[in-house]
């Protein structure tokens, strides 16, 4: 896999977390086990950015999309492990 690759699927996966995260939140539990299973996976993909200097772009996708009212809370949580 080249590495935009990657970068492509860390990013889908970053969307997906933040949006299990809101719906956690907002009381849907079913999520939950979902999202214990795919959290660790975010700290691989920060190690993996660091190693291929992505960082400063997962960084730059965290601070410039707009996640909307609905999930931009869970979005702030989640970017904290990339700062």
């Amino acid at each position: 896999m080249t590495t935009q690759e990657i970068h492509s699927k860390a990013i889908n996966l970053i969307n997906e977390v933040i949006a299990l995260n809101s719906n956690v939140k907002n009381g849907c539990y079913s999520d939950k086990a979902k999202l214990d299973a795919q959290l660790p996976r975010l700290t691989a993909i920060r190690k993996w950015a660091e190693e291929n200097n992505m960082l400063i772009d997962i960084r730059h996708y965290l601070s410039n999309k707009n996640f909307g009212m609905m999930h931009q809370f869970s979005a702030n949580e989640i970017s904290k492990i990339f700062y």
